[in-house]
């Protein structure tokens, strides 16, 4: 199998929590590697990209819509995810 798509069927997001305490060095591990990132990443949503691209190329297209902010936002998180799947394929 693809090792891409190896690690794609081995990361799980838990969504159901136990009711029980994180240890207080597991805690510390977990906000020490959020805070100590040597890479944030920000992903934002830009509806008005497109729109942008094709005015400069000289077309005239139809302004962004309620739905074209549903399309950014759905590549912004298409972007997250492959920034996760290369840092993952980096480091595990």
């Amino acid at each position: 199998m693809n090792e891409t798509i190896n690690q794609l069927h081995k990361r799980v997001s838990v969504r159901a929590f136990e009711d029980k305490a994180i240890p207080a060095d597991i805690k510390d591990e977990i906000l020490n590697c959020a805070f100590q990132a040597p890479l944030v990443l920000i992903f934002l949503a830009d509806c008005h990209r497109w729109n942008d691209a094709y005015t400069y190329a000289g077309a005239d297209p139809r302004k962004p819509q309620a739905g074209d902010f549903l399309l950014a936002c759905q590549d912004a998180v298409i972007a997250a995810q492959n920034a996760v799947v290369a840092a993952q394929r980096g480091y595990i």
